[in-house]
């Protein structure tokens, strides 16, 4: 007997494994069926006039008109009672099935496991050909989370991609490609003349892509696509803390892993995909504002830091005014996040009244100031709360200074709880969202892009969440940075016009751990570091310093290279990655932002040739760069969405 399903003549009698589709749609016993005992798989069906969705023991098939597509899902569950070790680890991995009709039409699966339950529901969407993959996680205990992923494979022969350098490629058989958490998620996958595309999916902690056999002969067809959505992933979040704080700080401590976030029992989280079957124009958001291609971050550390030093790095010179600057930060447009102590430094920084006054005036010129630990020594919880006070207003970022001997350092001993030195709470309050981990990730070769996207498996964790504290209800935002303490002309062959504008072409991401206004004196072992030099009891920058902000600024002003503050770019980023965009039409889409911020120069690239756009007045829309592929800026106001309606050259 021959069936013929999706474009597959199968003989089943000789072949009956060879596509899962045909034994599950055809009604053979599956796996869980025989589980439950049940003979037959039911199919339930919801109906929309946007298409309509059966369900098929495993199996799930999306209907319009002439487009469909078939797929299956596999949830993935991982977590563990404890921070560390296998204590209480539970896995379980199951193919969702017992699909179950809801009153509104929708079609839900549930697994459940003895920490939480992942309840799974499709939607038709709000368009024709769209429909959508919601997640629900309801954990059932206090618990650790390794991975919770859920699953789904797809008879395909090709794919393509949205890649971490922004450019659509194409997927080759065999390699497992990882999209993070900062690139917006689009894969579009064809097989016989049709296609099915991921158009969205806001707000993961990565995304695996896979073409080619999959490992289960039993339901793998001749050519599969696998994607797997990574709703938490510990190897997305690799935060580390010194295994003891010391008296000093050579050699340094072991560090040990901190990868797991804390789930409080009652606690819902969801996720949201959208899919689209049948053609549609590529419509995804871009990573920076305004049309930046990158973004090069400084921050730097308070280590060196004097006044005179300070106002030069500003300024260009230790003599200007905050309203005249000849240089510097300042002068060159470029912004900042700079570190001080509140007391005890080597020179006098927060606690001297001047430098207050220039940090007050530098931070209304995009200049971000926070603390490098409240001193340069080890600090009880009331010594930081007090020095947290000082830099209210001028910023939300905190680094750590030298965890091994500060035991109240967020990466020693400030995230635990049960510390005396915890201090994670204190940083919360006072309005600090963004902390160093203490981690350096190592760039080789020039290279300078933090991504790294000629690594197709490699995972960059550059930006993400952790629980203030388990069982606590706030979230700070932990962050890595690249070790950059270099001499002058180093620092210029390292920031070359040639390295900036491959990092533009990456679309890539800097973010340098520095020391910037380091100026020791001639005759002192570091003066060959020094990038502020002493010139006639005037404080000034090096020219090879001068020519870097120089270049950098150029950079920002042509529109190519972004430098914010690392508080600026992580404000961005966290609204950013929240967005949703979701396509209505050939030549309308949506935009919708959930968050409580609004996000202004919002970036979305069209894969056509835009000639025209409108929307709400509010949103300010307009055409950034036209032509095969199209980039449009817009504002979009907090919890609110923007409908955008564009003409196009066929």
């Amino acid at each position: 007997m021959t069936i013929q399903c999706h474009g597959w003549p199968v003989f089943v009698t000789v072949l009956p494994a060879l596509l899962w589709p045909v034994s599950a749609i055809a009604g053979d016993r599956t796996d869980h069926a025989r589980a439950a005992g049940r003979r037959t798989a039911l199919v339930f069906e919801a109906s929309a006039s946007h298409g309509s969705i059966t369900s098929s023991g495993t199996v799930i098939q999306y209907r319009n008109g002439t487009q469909r597509a078939t797929w299956r899902m596999l949830s993935v569950m991982d977590h563990a009672r404890t921070r560390r070790g296998q204590v209480g680890r539970a896995i379980s991995t199951r193919w969702l099935h017992g699909w179950v009709r809801t009153g509104d039409g929708n079609l839900k699966a549930t697994q459940v496991n003895r920490y939480a339950a992942m309840t799974v529901t499709v939607r038709t969407g709000p368009a024709s050909g769209l429909f959508s993959v919601d997640v629900e996680r309801r954990y059932r205990r206090n618990v650790y989370v390794l991975r919770e992923h859920l699953e789904l494979r797809m008879p395909c022969r090709t794919a393509r991609l949205l890649w971490r350098d922004e450019r659509m490629i194409r997927a080759r058989p065999g390699i497992s490609y990882h999209v993070d958490r900062w690139t917006d998620r689009f894969v579009e996958m064809t097989f016989s003349g049709r296609r099915f595309a991921l158009v969205d999916a806001p707000d993961l902690s990565g995304m695996d892509v896979f073409v080619g056999r999959l490992i289960n002969r039993r339901v793998a067809p001749r050519r599969s696509c696998r994607i797997v959505l990574e709703l938490d992933d510990h190897r997305n979040h690799l935060a580390v803390y010194a295994a003891r704080c010391k008296r000093h700080w050579y050699p340094p401590s072991p560090r040990i892993l901190r990868d797991r976030r804390f789930r409080r029992r009652g606690e819902v989280v969801e996720n949201h995909v959208l899919f689209r079957v049948g053609q549609g124009p590529v419509v995804v958001k871009r990573r920076f504002p305004r049309g930046f291609d990158a973004a090069v971050v400084f921050t730097d550390h308070a280590d060196q830091s004097a006044p005179g030093p300070l106002r030069a790095l500003l300024l260009g010179r230790s003599d200007a005014t905050i309203e005249h600057p000849v240089g510097g930060f300042i002068g060159n447009g470029l912004h900042l996040t700079k570190t001080l102590f509140a007391r005890g430094g080597p020179s006098p920084q927060m606690d001297d009244p001047g430098v207050r006054a220039l940090a007050g005036r530098a931070a209304t010129k995009g200049i971000e100031f926070g603390p490098h630990s409240a001193t340069p020594r080890r600090d009880s919880r009331l010594a930081t709360e007090q020095a947290l006070k000082l830099f209210s207003g001028l910023g939300h970022t905190w680094i750590d200074h030298q965890p091994d001997t500060n035991c109240e350092a967020y990466s020693c001993r400030g995230w635990r709880r049960s510390s005396p030195f915890f201090l994670a709470d204190l940083l919360f309050k006072s309005g600090f969202r963004y902390v160093w981990t203490g981690q350096d990730v190592r760039l080789r070769g020039g290279r300078l892009d933090m991504f790294q996207p000629l690594k197709w498996r490699f995972r960059p964790s550059i930006l993400f969440p952790f629980q203030v504290s388990a069982g606590g209800r706030g979230v700070l935002w932990l962050w890595r940075s690249v070790w950059y303490y270099r001499t002058p002309a180093s620092l210029d062959r390292g920031l070359s016009q040639a390295h900036l504008d491959r990092l533009a072409t990456q679309h890539g991401l800097f973010i340098a751990h520095t020391y910037l206004d380091d100026h020791h004196p001639p005759g002192h072992r570091r003066h060959r570091m020094a990038l502020v030099l002493r010139r006639a009891g005037i404080y000034v920058l090096h020219p090879a310093f001068r020519l870097v902000l120089a270049r950098l600024g150029a950079a920002q002003r042509s529109g190519r290279i972004w430098v914010p503050s690392l508080g600026e770019l992580a404000d961005y980023l966290v609204v950013w990655n929240r967005i949703f965009v979701q396509p209505l039409s050939r030549n309308r889409f949506l935009v919708r932002n959930p968050s409580t911020h609004a996000i202004k120069g919002l970036v979305v690239t069209i894969g056509a040739h835009v000639t025209h756009v409108s929307g709400p007045a509010a949103s300010s829309v307009r055409i950034l760069r036209s032509g095969p592929t199209s980039l449009l800026e817009l504002n979009v106001p907090a919890s609110d969405s923007v409908i955008v309606t564009f003409d196009r050259d066929v």
